[in-house]
């Protein structure tokens, strides 16, 4: 794939910001597998995981824990496929960095991410386990919600 040069640094310098762009303009243009590319730059970039990635580390597990594992079994074997998925993701992939960003910034920011697991999270997990897909659908972008309004900005999810 092309798209990787610049994460790699292959034929040109490497420049993970230009990876990212290059993949998130792939993800909207409807090529799916960039999706999983942009998720692992912006999980192994400096201030830049997503919600649960940063939860589940900031609770010290690691990037293969049964969480993580779960979530995104979740989010790749059946949200995707949902008529919203594609769109709910595209639109997490903006807003949930940013989120992420404002809470490693607060002094408190464990407690943020114990609160979220605890309230968010782990609901969320029992759904997955129980295959309640749409509660923990419907609950996930609560959470998304919730978390934007109080540490995203004026960016709607």
């Amino acid at each position: 794939m092309t798209l990787i040069i610049y994460e790699e640094g292959k034929i040109t310098k490497k420049n993970l910001e230009e990876a990212k762009k290059w993949y998130k303009k792939s993800f909207e243009s409807g090529y799916d597998e960039a999706g999983n590319y942009l998720n692992r730059i912006e999980k192994n970039s400096e201030g830049g995981c997503f919600i649960t990635t940063a939860t589940c580390l900031s609770l010290n597990k690691t990037d293969e824990c049964y969480e993580l594992m779960m979530f995104r079994k979740f989010r790749d074997e059946w949200l995707l496929h949902q008529v919203d998925g594609i769109n709910l993701i595209k639109e997490y992939y903006t807003v949930a960095p940013i989120i992420v960003k404002h809470i490693n910034e607060c002094h408190n920011s464990k407690e943020i991410y114990f609160k979220i697991m605890k309230e968010y999270l782990y609901p969320c997990l029992h759904f997955i386990e129980k295959s309640e897909w749409d509660k923990c659908k419907k609950l996930y972008i609560e959470m998304v919600n919730d978390l934007n309004n109080l540490y995203g900005g004026a960016l709607k999810y």
